[in-house]
């Protein structure tokens, strides 16, 4: 769901930023390591022109901004995982 609000282009952008633009930390959280994966994506993705590293990286603090970001425990990682 966050690749595609920063990457206007994509498919799914609109209902995307809506939602992303909808929420506040109080509201929405995301996993430490979806920044990561959010950066690799969008500085990856096969676009012209391409998204620069500095690009993604406002996307990583943008989202750092508006969302809570959670990290777990390699145990806690594991029990979310067993619970799904």
């Amino acid at each position: 769901m966050l690749v595609p609000v920063f990457y206007g282009d994509h498919m799914h952008y609109e209902p995307s930023a809506k939602a992303f633009l909808s929420v506040q930390k109080e509201d929405g959280c995301c996993a430490l390591r979806t920044l990561g994966e959010v950066y690799v994506v969008l500085s990856g993705l096969p676009v012209r022109p391409r998204i620069t590293g500095p690009e993604a990286m406002s996307a990583v603090r943008q989202i750092q901004e508006r969302l809570l970001v959670i990290s777990l425990n390699e145990l806690e990682y594991v029990a979310v995982l067993t619970a799904h």
